[in-house]
């Protein structure tokens, strides 16, 4: 099963260009428009890697992170195995 990362980013075209430079590794590629999103597909999906925008418009990235560990920890009780997928915040702008 290959690896999958999600990336989250309002920008279609940063997402564009992750998707593009993650070709090559052999992933598959999870992309989200923002925070919520990004929760929902991180919980759906359990990606093994997230890839955070620092500058969503919708939520902070803090509260991404903090969203996902903690569903994570409430379903630990039925899966103790499970941890929450790592995550770095990146940003392509030059504000």
């Amino acid at each position: 099963m290959k690896p999958k990362i999600l990336t989250v980013d309002d920008s279609k075209t940063i997402r564009l260009i992750v998707t593009k430079a993650l070709k090559p590794f052999d992933v598959d590629v999870l992309e989200a428009s923002n925070g919520v999103e990004g929760v929902a597909v991180a919980m759906r999906e359990k990606p093994d890697l997230i890839l955070l925008d620092l500058r969503l418009p919708d939520m902070l990235v803090a509260a991404v992170i903090s969203r996902r560990a903690s569903a994570a920890r409430s379903r630990a009780s039925t899966r103790p195995r499970q941890r929450p997928s790592p995550a770095s915040a990146t940003s392509c702008s030059s504000r």
